[in-house]
């Protein structure tokens, strides 16, 4: 599901960019294209997911899903409004900021105090669930900022057309896809996923910080070079990230934390797009004001400070996986039982 959910975030804007350089074609057909994709995914789930009986009576916690969503929302729209649409110290603002915040503390309170809370907390509370979502939020930074921005700078920066866009971004998807299925086979033949983690968290570091240099006149073999950087820390973090928590869960948290981590990954992802479209917009006004001479000068340290700002988050990542206790994948049915010295697949890690 991670390394699916990667690609597609990754190559998704690349076939849009493919698809709007096709005369004729358009961007519309780009929404239009998602259905089929749709309907082929809902009967795929219908034939090769297998029907189990309920083991038991659950519970929606419909409250906890309203304030999660109204709490988030409002600390998002204000992360984007501000200091574009509205002043930091405006009326506006400390009251949207406030009530975001308060609603995020009922929340808390709230998922803490159900018995079946749509985020399970206690679950979330040993070392290895807490540092894998916290990474899991600055990978998803990453996500957004290595496509997303790049284009802008591509396309808007340098005059490039959408296709050529597109076929410049092919390799971060390829060594996405790549880093993510060598590491996934020798992390379930080793049992081992911190170390693996790390080097993907290095390389996040390493592909954003060398976005971080873009210039007007940036040679395409960096571009490239750079992103297949961050295509490969990506694959190789964001599934591992997701086992590293299922291992260090009870079988019947399993499934909550693991979307647990899916709603960190994307609200980092929404909140870097938010943060960073801030920051493009902040450096460059309105197409219309902006003379054609000045709009590459104006990309270029847009971009780059983008960059240089998902390195820092992506140090963050790093010094998370870094504080990772040593587990493995387990071979038994749960945590109860797990036991790793008499496991080889779950050996301490180096």
């Amino acid at each position: 599901m991670g390394l699916s959910q990667i690609i597609a975030t990754i190559s998704g804007p690349i076939a849009g960019a493919l698809l709007v350089g096709i005369p004729d074609v358009g961007w519309r057909l780009c929404f239009l294209l998602g259905v089929p994709v749709a309907v082929i995914a809902a009967i795929t789930v219908h034939i090769v997911m297998p029907r189990t009986l309920p083991v038991g009576h659950g519970t929606v916690d419909y409250v906890g899903a309203l304030l999660l969503v109204l709490g988030l929302t409002g600390l998002l729209g204000w992360i984007s409004f501000v200091g574009t649409h509205i002043d930091a110290l405006s009326v506006e603002s400390i009251v949207l900021l406030t009530a975001s915040l308060i609603i995020l503390t009922v929340a808390l309170i709230w998922e803490w105090r159900r018995n079946a809370p749509i985020i399970p907390l206690r679950a979330l509370a040993g070392r290895g669930p807490v540092l894998a979502a916290m990474a899991s939020i600055a990978v998803g930074v990453s996500m957004f900022s290595g496509t997303i921005f790049v284009t802008q700078y591509l396309q808007l920066g340098r005059g490039f057309t959408p296709l050529t866009t597109g076929l410049i971004l092919i390799p971060m998807a390829l060594s996405t896809f790549v880093a993510a299925v060598v590491v996934g086979r020798r992390s379930a033949r080793t049992g081992r996923l911190r170390r693996y983690l790390i080097l993907g968290a290095v390389l996040l570091v390493t592909g954003n910080a060398a976005m971080g240099f873009l210039t007007p006149s940036t040679p395409l073999w960096w571009v490239v070079f750079a992103t297949s950087l961050i295509g490969g820390g990506l694959g190789m973090t964001v599934t591992n990230l997701i086992l590293v928590a299922q291992n260090a869960t009870r079988r019947g948290d399993v499934g909550a934390v693991s979307g647990t981590l899916l709603f960190c990954r994307s609200f980092g992802s929404a909140a870097g797009l938010a943060v960073f479209g801030a920051i493009v917009a902040s450096y460059v006004p309105s197409a219309a004001v902006v003379p054609a001479s000045a709009a590459p000068g104006l990309y270029a340290t847009a971009s780059s400070l983008v960059f240089l700002c998902a390195t820092g988050v992506s140090a963050g990542a790093l010094l998370a996986v870094a504080l990772l206790p040593p587990i493995g994948l387990r071979s038994t049915a749960d945590l109860d039982l797990y036991r790793p010295v008499a496991d080889p697949l779950t050996a301490t890690e180096g």
